[in-house]
């Protein structure tokens, strides 16, 4: 786990992580890198604020570190701040045990529900092993569209339970395909063999139907269409056009594993239904996604 965190905590360039720590919170900050410095104060405001001022003087995401309810209850006020500031944070608040947590044992809340109201995205992980991808998403969230904090509600046994590595993507934001953007993108694609370009309802919403076939066809790309899409994206009379995808991980990852390169157009591109144990993280996979919904890149 603490590998997995420290990853995706050096893929967003954290060296700073701000705070007032509690017992919920001591397994997550045990497993930080000697290079990320911990910077305390003795009130939440206090905490907050200086992670405002350092987003505004560094232009990164700050990372905060807040001690189950009270602490999240003390930082309200000063997270609207940051929403209504568009300044993007990444804020982590210790649940309790998840083991008990059905008990309501002291330190436990609905962290989720307070939080929300003041966030962009609230989230509480549902196993130790989705952590890490939480954060990934978490950081995508607070840095596309409109800048903003994100929290994390981690119940404290989770920092040490079993996870996986997460790959991450690379993130063009906007809704279509203008001229520069699919000059820069398909250069990116015509120098690999077999790319594909994955579409949704999306591409139709946004106007970009003949901008996708004129990218497709002169990249030679392989189309498919994500599963559950009210919308193509793309002529499936066309020879370029493949298939939908399968709705599993498993089939998504026999389909794409002959792709070293994937475009992601405006879509959801991985929903699947039912379980599977196979990750679709597996895939040694180059990824490019350009959405108009930045929940779609943390997906």
């Amino acid at each position: 786990m603490k590998e997995a965190i420290s990853a995706v905590l050096a893929e967003h360039d954290v060296d700073l992580i701000f705070g007032n720590p509690g017992s919920t919170e001591l397994a997550f900050l045990a497993g930080l890198p000697e290079r990320i410095r911990y910077v305390m104060a003795l009130q939440e405001v206090s905490v907050t604020a200086m992670a405002a001022g350092y987003t505004l003087r560094s232009g990164k995401t700050s990372v905060i570190s807040l001690h189950t309810a009270p602490g999240l209850g003390n930082a309200i006020g000063a997270l609207h701040n940051l929403l209504e500031s568009r300044l993007p944070a990444v804020v982590v608040v210790g649940q309790q045990d998840s083991r008990h947590l059905e008990s309501d044992p002291a330190l436990s809340f609905d962290l989720v529900q307070m939080a929300s109201p003041v966030t962009k995205w609230a989230h509480q992980p549902t196993s130790a092993r989705d952590v890490p991808a939480a954060f990934e998403k978490a950081f995508r969230v607070a840095e596309s569209g409109v800048p903003g904090p994100v929290l994390l509600a981690v119940p404290m046994d989770f920092f040490e339970g079993p996870s996986q590595m997460v790959s991450t993507a690379t993130v063009v934001r906007g809704g279509g395909i203008d001229a520069e953007l699919a000059s820069e993108v398909g250069r990116d694609l015509v120098e690999c063999e077999k790319p594909a370009i994955i579409v949704g309802g999306d591409v139709e919403l946004t106007g970009a139907w003949d901008q996708t076939v004129r990218l497709a066809e002169a990249v030679g790309a392989s189309v498919y269409t994500a599963p559950f899409q009210p919308a193509t994206g793309f002529p499936t009379a066309h020879p370029q056009y493949a298939h939908s995808l399968p709705f599993t991980s498993a089939g998504i990852t026999a389909v794409l594993a002959k792709h070293p390169q994937i475009l992601v157009l405006g879509t959801p591109a991985f929903r699947i239904y039912p379980y599977s144990a196979t990750p679709i993280t597996e895939l040694d996979t180059r990824m490019t996604v350009i959405t108009s919904d930045e929940l779609d890149v943390g997906r």
